[in-house]
């Protein structure tokens, strides 16, 4: 039988692999599925938190704040900053260092695959290389090392796993 434990984690899951693959696809994060994945994040940690649900939106404000000044100054997106925010809503001061580990793991091997297939397709026009983020000078949807970074994290402290 699911545990309400286990539906908040396939919840999250399922909303964080969707907003993935829409920025994959269209660069735009539905504000819409980040209402609803803070929801239910809030949900969660009235039901289910031993800590105060305060730490949570703190370090989501701050997550925010510093999300919309990498906005205004660097390339990352506004969708990208919320869909942080969000992730850090769920998450709280135990997940900050889990969360940036993860998140910095999970851009080196999307950078990394991104200039491989930018080199092998190279112009090529097969059905993958259409794909926008897969030609050359494309900004990269970070979402695509939000969404595993967030995904990981969640499952190390769900289990008390710690580096």
């Amino acid at each position: 039988m699911l545990s309400l434990a286990n539906l908040f984690l396939v919840a999250f899951v399922a909303l964080t692999a969707l907003i993935t693959v829409i920025d994959a696809r269209t660069y735009k994060i539905p504000n819409k599925l980040l209402i609803v994945l803070s929801i239910i994040g809030l949900l969660s940690l009235l039901i289910l938190s031993r800590e105060g649900i305060g730490v949570h939106l703190l370090v989501a404000m701050v997550t925010l704040a510093i999300g919309y000044f990498l906005y205004l100054f660097t390339g990352f997106g506004a969708g990208d900053a919320k869909f942080f925010t969000v992730i850090m809503l769920w998450f709280g001061a135990d997940g900050i260092i889990p969360m940036l580990y993860w998140f910095g793991v999970c851009c080196a091997v999307l950078v990394l695959l991104l200039v491989t297939a930018r080199r092998f397709l190279d112009g090529k026009q097969t059905r993958l290389g259409g794909w926008r983020p897969l030609q050359k000078g494309a900004p990269v949807p970070l979402a695509l090392a939000i969404g595993p970074a967030a995904v990981i994290t969640f499952v190390m402290l769900a289990n008390n796993i710690s580096f």
